[in-house]
């Protein structure tokens, strides 16, 4: 994504960092505004979860019910190059879902997930913001607890 991230910038006028490694410090609009660009969109946090858990299968993490660990995701690193530890992939082979870097999704921050007023078709929860702050998911490099990379 290094490439089509630097194109995104030099094109688009949004500013953001063009580091062919990766692209750390991206903030929600960045993030957004990219997808967009690129022909996609932020996907919801219950589209995340869905994935994080292997679907219907209702995981604990991407790659089963197994703690996290250093062969499985960067655990209590920094990062590492994107999709370099493919054990830590979920069923369907998408990688980074859980350590490395957090993603961001197009839902806003709430107070608490309760409430008749949720979507429950798997739409991202856009209405009713506690304050419009972006949810990001996924546990990002550094994070030494397991509760932050669960699904």
């Amino acid at each position: 994504m290094g490439l089509l991230w630097v194109g995104f910038v030099s094109r688009s006028g949004v500013p953001g960092w063009p580091w062919p490694s990766g692209q750390w410090h991206v903030d929600w609009g960045q993030s957004y505004a990219f997808c967009a660009w690129a022909g996609g969109r932020l996907c919801s946090e219950a589209e995340w979860e869905y994935a994080a858990r292997n679907g219907s299968a209702g995981d604990n993490y991407p790659w089963g019910d197994a703690e996290p660990s250093s062969s499985l995701t960067t655990f209590c690193t920094d990062s590492a190059p994107a999709c370099s530890i493919p054990a830590g992939n979920n069923t369907w082979g998408v990688c980074d879902l859980a350590g490395n870097a957090t993603e961001w999704v197009r839902d806003c921050e709430h107070v608490s997930y309760s409430g008749a007023d949720r979507p429950d078709d798997g739409k991202a929860w856009t209405y009713g913001c506690s304050f419009f702050a972006g949810v990001f998911r996924g546990g990002g490099g550094g994070t030494c607890e397991a509760r932050f990379f669960r699904g």
